[in-house]
């Protein structure tokens, strides 16, 4: 379970958020359980880039089989978010929030707000719910997510611009082309007759030959 957020239609840049457990040394655990993974153990991300099996093999080399850890030796959680360019199947990088979220003894002490989780070594891969839920999409959001939407908003209002100055001259060209004036282009334009001619006069020129 965890966040999805695209850029704009199908086939854009989307990521894809959400909490992986940690160990002590820096290794993070896979969100996967099945054959190979012992009882109580957790797969870890051996090449750091959440791949395994096959895929991994593919990658990095090696064999497919899982590296795993007891459930019990995970300190806490950090917000991942796979990154994936137009038209990839796999992300192109990843990233990975500052924060993490410290795994606590007690409930009593489970506080999500203040970047602590309490969960049982059978819970570890199912905290994203709730509270925890909350806080890590607020992360996400706030740290990784908002940045990369107001850069597409840029990027989509300079299409836009790019857009109407191309109708803009092309609307020129045409009302030149039917003898409208400088004068009534300028006007049309919000500009003075000279300066609708210094823009646009060479290239209904162009346009005649």
């Amino acid at each position: 379970m965890g966040w999805e957020y695209s850029t704009g239609d199908q086939g854009s840049e989307w990521h894809e958020g959400y909490m992986v457990a940690e160990f002590e040394d820096g290794r993070r655990a896979l969100g996967i359980t099945g054959a190979g993974i012992p009882p109580g153990h957790l797969a870890v991300d051996q090449y750091g880039d959440g791949t395994f099996g096959q895929e991994a093999v593919r990658r990095h080399g090696g064999d497919a089989a899982f590296q795993a850890r007891p459930a019990g030796d995970v300190i806490g959680w950090r917000v991942v978010c796979n990154c994936y360019a137009s038209g990839d199947v796999m992300p192109t990088k990843r990233w990975l929030s500052e924060q993490l979220w410290t795994r606590v003894a007690s409930p009593v002490r489970h506080d999500p707000s203040a970047f602590r989780i309490y969960a049982t070594d059978d819970d570890i891969l199912d905290v994203i719910s709730g509270d925890v839920y909350t806080a890590g999409h607020a992360t996400w959001r706030n740290e990784h997510i908002n940045d990369i939407d107001a850069e597409a908003g840029i990027r989509t209002a300079r299409v836009a611009i790019r857009s109407a100055q191309q109708q803009l001259d092309q609307a020129v060209l045409q009302a030149r082309a039917k003898q409208l004036s400088w004068a009534k282009i300028g006007a049309a334009a919000e500009m003075s007759a000279q300066a609708a001619h210094e823009r646009w006069a060479h290239r209904a020129r162009e346009a005649l030959t």
